[in-house]
């Protein structure tokens, strides 16, 4: 993706369960999820099968599972709501995740080398300004999807399906997705967050 402020769409989340990670020479055990975005005005054209193929470029990021206030996640998705939580947000059942699914944002992103590679990456993300909605598609381009583990019966067999193989394989790999197979006599998780939000804001 290209480096600068863009309008952006949100068109996956994705549950990957909990993962080993390591850090500083630690290993940790972390519950992951993957968002991605859409970037709705830069197009990538590239060939394949003898055709000339233009889609949105596109943009992705891991958040540990958390809503706590001093991961990642919660205060990546107060600065994109324009709008902190309340403590009546963070109600008992949990924050849907799905809610950001088709939710717009203005996004900057900039680009970091390692190892002879470019890397793109979300700098900041911000509410997207009223003035600049006009034109904005009713539907991303790619193929929304939304997939869950907690409860487990919100798991979506065809969403799993349409994954990259490496990422299923992920997936498998997690406690979360070995208790939806072969469930265990324990209560069910929720995930983390809030239930209604106000209607003035993106999710």
């Amino acid at each position: 993706a290209p480096e600068g402020m863009h309008r952006a769409v949100c068109y996956r989340f994705v549950d990957l369960g909990t993962q080993k990670v390591e850090w500083q020479g630690q290993t940790k055990r972390q519950r992951k999820v993957l968002l991605s975005w859409e970037l709705v005005d830069t197009e990538d054209e590239f060939e394949h099968d003898g055709k000339t193929i233009k889609r949105p470029f596109t943009i992705h990021q891991r958040f540990t599972w958390s809503m706590h206030e001093k991961g990642n996640l919660r205060p990546f998705l107060e600065a994109w709501r324009g709008r902190r939580f309340k403590d009546e947000d963070l109600a008992a059942g949990g924050f849907d995740a799905q809610k950001l699914i088709g939710a717009p944002c203005y996004m900057q992103v900039m680009h970091n080398e390692k190892n002879d590679r470019v890397y793109a990456n979300i700098a900041s993300i911000n509410p997207l300004p009223p003035q600049m909605k006009e034109g904005m598609p009713d539907r991303p381009h790619n193929q929304p999807l939304y997939l869950a583990m907690s409860p487990p019966e919100r798991w979506d067999q065809h969403a799993f399906d349409a994954l990259p193989e490496r990422m299923q394989e992920e997936i498998k790999g997690s406690p979360e997705y070995e208790d939806i197979f072969a469930p265990q006599s324990k209560p069910a998780e929720t995930d983390p967050g809030v239930n209604a939000l106000d209607d003035d804001i993106p999710f």
